[in-house]
């Protein structure tokens, strides 16, 4: 069923609340876009940020209190936390960061660096801010990364296959996990990663069939 009713140009979800009653949303709205909360029962979404920035990529805490995003405020696009009823939002990176996620024990917040676009790095950061670690020295894609209860897990394209890897945060070492039947989805956010918490299952999109035509439209003018 429906479960928003904004008028949206573009609409991104985010993650559950912890009682799975709220979902976080990222949403243009006249021309802007902000963080949303989503009541899934009557769709009814209420705003969190009100900024003229740009507000996206949000992810609740696994304790309810702090909702991750990224902005655009300060004038470099870093990692913000702001309390779910809204208010003053408090900065996390310095250093630039975007797609905020969690850990489940709600000790470290990961991050990517966008140092290298269209790949960025994995970094690190206490959700109350201070160093910001490297963790995955490599090019990673934005949605193309998931933490887990036991790492991360992230796909690694190159030209002749995509493939599953996993960072473990027992030996802080990788590994391939296996390589993908079929290329991950190079279009817009077609190709998200998802991946269940206990590591289990894996989801990825990918395009089986991209086609284009030139047309030719007499007499419309």
């Amino acid at each position: 069923r429906q479960v928003t009713n904004l008028e949206a140009v573009e609409l991104v979800p985010g993650t559950w609340s912890h009682d799975e009653r709220q979902l976080v949303i990222d949403a243009s709205v006249n021309g802007n876009s902000d963080i949303y909360v989503v009541n899934v029962e009557d769709g009814r979404a209420t705003p969190v940020t009100t900024e003229p920035s740009l507000d996206t990529h949000a992810s609740w805490s696994h304790d309810g209190q702090w909702i991750y995003f990224s902005s655009s405020r300060s004038g470099t696009v870093q990692v913000w936390k702001t309390s779910p009823k809204g208010g003053p939002a408090i900065q996390v990176t310095k250093g630039g960061g975007i797609e905020p996620k969690e850990t489940l024990d709600g000790r470290t917040l990961f991050y990517l660096n966008i140092d290298r676009p269209p790949t960025s790095t994995i970094r690190q950061v206490s959700p109350s801010g201070g160093d910001e670690v490297v963790v995955l020295n490599r090019g990673v894609g934005l949605g193309k990364w998931a933490v887990t209860r036991d790492g991360i897990v992230f796909v690694t394209m190159g030209r002749e296959y995509d493939a599953l890897d996993f960072y473990a945060f027992s030996d802080r070492q990788e590994r391939r996990l296996g390589r993908l039947p079929d290329k991950v989805s190079r279009i817009g956010g077609l190709g998200h990663l998802r991946v269940s918490q206990d590591g289990r299952w894996a989801l990825i999109g990918v395009t089986e069939l991209w086609e284009s035509d030139i047309m030719v439209a007499e007499g419309a003018w």
